[in-house]
């Protein structure tokens, strides 16, 4: 970087729609101001923002467009020399990912700075109050994921559908699901023929020859009518909590919260 030439600033802005109150437009003003104050201009194609939900760290292109830019070398050859951003858990949700989020800032030669927090990681001080906040965020981001799935449980109880509705239903204004009845009539088809010992690639051809899309609107394929011969969901049962798969084709199936009777049933459910 030339003499003289000063120092740009990049920044980083999130909000998640369900705990996180301050708006992007607020943090990215906040951003500025403070970039500013230390003579640090701020261009607008490098404020990247994300906009995401729950407590998963998927979807983030905003985020992984910004660990890009720092890799590649983009920043360090627009002279970003600091990247801000509103406070710790805007970049991870717990320690190991704050730590390599940092570590990668650096590698690139840029410092991060949290602006609400008030921290400069270059600083020894600035480095423990960056790992206690990386440390809250990680023990906040636990009670989050315990109560959003407290708040399923509940829905699921009290009869309410918190997934999108399945082949063969639609959900009322309540979120409870209701029978499709031309859908109905397809669901119960297949199973039928299962039960009359066709295979699932026989009762794929049966149901294409009759004309009748797939959720899609295109010809039902094998795997699509494997999905509905599995579903509980058509005998009146809800499977809820599954977890993480256990490999890339099997859920963990011991912590499920199964309630039978939950909503209208398709097919007898002693099939």
């Amino acid at each position: 970087m030339k003499e003289n030439t000063p120092e740009l600033a990049a920044a980083y802005a999130r909000q998640s729609t369900h705990y996180q109150q301050r708006s992007i437009p607020d943090q990215i003003k906040a951003l500025k101001e403070a970039a500013e104050k230390a003579g640090r201009p701020l261009p607008e194609d490098l404020i990247f923002t994300d906009e995401s939900s729950g407590t998963t760290e998927k979807n983030r292109a905003g985020l992984e467009a910004l660990k890009k830019a720092a890799r590649d070398g983009t920043l360090k050859a627009r002279g970003v020399t600091h990247l801000y951003y509103w406070a710790t858990d805007r970049v991870a949700r717990n320690l190991l990912d704050s730590l390599t989020f940092e570590a990668e800032m650096a590698r690139a030669g840029i410092k991060c700075l949290s602006v609400s927090e008030g921290y400069d990681v270059d600083t020894l001080g600035g480095k423990m109050a960056f790992t206690i906040r990386s440390l809250l965020a990680e023990a906040q981001n636990k009670r989050r994921a315990v109560d959003i799935k407290r708040g399923q449980r509940s829905a699921v109880m009290d009869g309410k559908y918190i997934f999108e509705a399945p082949y063969g239903y639609t959900k009322n204004s309540d979120k409870r699901l209701c029978v499709n009845i031309p859908q109905a009539a397809i669901i119960r088809r297949m199973f039928s023929l299962l039960l009359s010992g066709k295979s699932p690639r026989q009762i794929t051809r049966i149901i294409n020859e009759t004309g009748v899309p797939s959720p899609r609107g295109r010809k039902w394929v094998h795997s699509h009518v494997l999905k509905v011969l599995r579903q509980e969901t058509y005998a009146g049962i809800i499977v809820h909590g599954l977890g993480k798969r256990n490999g890339p084709k099997r859920y963990n199936r011991d912590s499920a919260i199964v309630e039978p009777f939950h909503h209208p049933a398709i097919i007898d459910w002693e099939m």
